[in-house]
């Protein structure tokens, strides 16, 4: 029983904080219609940011609101990169990706600086700061590692309440418009070029947001924490889409369903290493089931489509 609750807990201390990584990428995935690998850098930059803030004494909300502002920064330039100089958004987010890996590295040489005495223009791939205060000490001092679940619920609360007011004023449903149709987003007079930038830079600062609170979690900046996110996110997107069973519906029941197939996704990971018993089989594990969930929309049609047949043959019958 205690095996099974250790499970559950950390199924959904991941899940709620990847469940932020998903809606960073949920917002250029299916409100903008762009795929944006920069995420990939941008997760382990968040984290190493926050790290450093910390390590140098500053608060640990203030660090995740630093580490938010830096991840927009980098969505800034995939915006720019993509819309002005028009390299494709593909290329535009790998090149933002392969810059933020380096980045976070040199920033952990700076906190591995502060940590060994080593120089601080050093390319360092991780670094662990045991003895830290994080967005989730206070919590956790008096609900323990339940501590952990309540600060990432108010975080993504937050974050989900923002979203929702913002995408609903004016700006917020041009932005939604132009991942729609651009072509007729233009012919209304709306800039499309800006409510993309402006859709890239929410989306890339919730990711920073997420790696920096994995960070504060796992008490370690790595640069290698990215890889994967992609997969990570988007299987949280389509899974939660298949569990709600939903198409059409409302903007804020859409991110929450984010948190819940981030929370399945981790539930059936954290299950199948267990079985396993070998962190090895994690890469193969994560491939079969993003497979499976990419499959669910077929699944679904064909039942549909057999459903129909059935009722025909009835109808036929009778």
């Amino acid at each position: 029983m205690n095996i099974f609750y250790n499970i559950f807990t950390n199924s959904l201390n991941l899940g709620l904080i990847y469940a932020l990584l998903g809606i960073g990428v949920y917002i250029a995935y299916r409100v903008l219609d762009i795929a944006d690998l920069g995420a990939e850098g941008v997760f382990p930059l968040g984290g190493a940011i926050t790290v450093l803030m910390i390590v140098l004494g500053v608060p640990p909300v203030v660090a995740v609101l630093i580490a938010f502002i830096a991840g927009g920064i980098m969505g800034l330039l995939t915006g720019v990169l993509h819309t002005k100089l028009k390299i494709p958004s593909l290329l535009s987010g790998i090149i933002t990706m392969v810059m933020c890996i380096p980045l976070a590295q040199l920033i952990n040489g700076i906190t591995n600086s502060f940590e060994s005495y080593s120089r601080p223009g050093d390319f360092v791939g991780s670094v662990t700061v045991m003895r830290m205060n994080t967005i989730f000490t206070f919590f956790r001092g008096f609900l323990g590692e339940w501590g952990y679940i309540l600060a990432s619920v108010l975080v993504i609360a937050v974050i989900i309440g923002l979203l929702y007011w913002f995408f609903g004023t004016e700006l917020g449903i041009t932005v939604r418009a132009t991942g729609k149709n651009k072509v007729m987003s233009r012919a209304q007079g709306i800039n499309t070029d800006s409510r993309v930038i402006l859709g890239l830079v929410i989306s890339n600062a919730i990711v920073a947001m997420s790696g920096s609170l994995f960070s504060q979690f796992m008490l370690t900046s790595n640069s290698t924490f990215g890889q994967g996110t992609i997969v990570i996110a988007l299987a949280s997107i389509l899974l939660g889409e298949a569990i709600m069973l939903f198409k059409k519906t409302n903007f804020a029941v859409s991110l929450l369903g984010v948190f819940v197939g981030s929370f399945a996704y981790q539930l059936v990971i954290n299950l199948a290493m267990r079985v396993l018993n070998d962190n090895g089989y994690l890469k193969l594990v994560q491939a079969i089931l993003f497979i499976l969930i990419l499959c669910i929309p077929l699944f679904k049609k064909n039942y549909a489509n057999l459903k129909k047949k059935m009722k025909a043959r009835r109808n036929a019958n009778a």
